[in-house]
């Protein structure tokens, strides 16, 4: 937070950080900033189910 001065540089936490004030919090705006942040990570994870499975799979079988 305090060496990236340029909004654009800043990371998701960062910038969701915004959302918290002193003294209130606007969750409606938080959480929808959050689905947003979340949904490509879905997304790639559906494409890739299959590979991530037989992946994972693969590697926790000894010998």
């Amino acid at each position: 937070m305090v060496f990236i001065s340029d909004d654009n540089q800043k990371t998701l936490p960062v910038s969701l950080s915004k959302f918290v004030g002193p003294y209130n919090t606007n969750y409606s705006q938080m959480f929808a900033a959050i689905v947003i942040a979340i949904i490509p990570s879905i997304v790639v994870y559906v494409m890739f189910a299959n590979s991530i499975v037989d992946g994972l799979t693969q590697g926790a079988v000894k010998g």
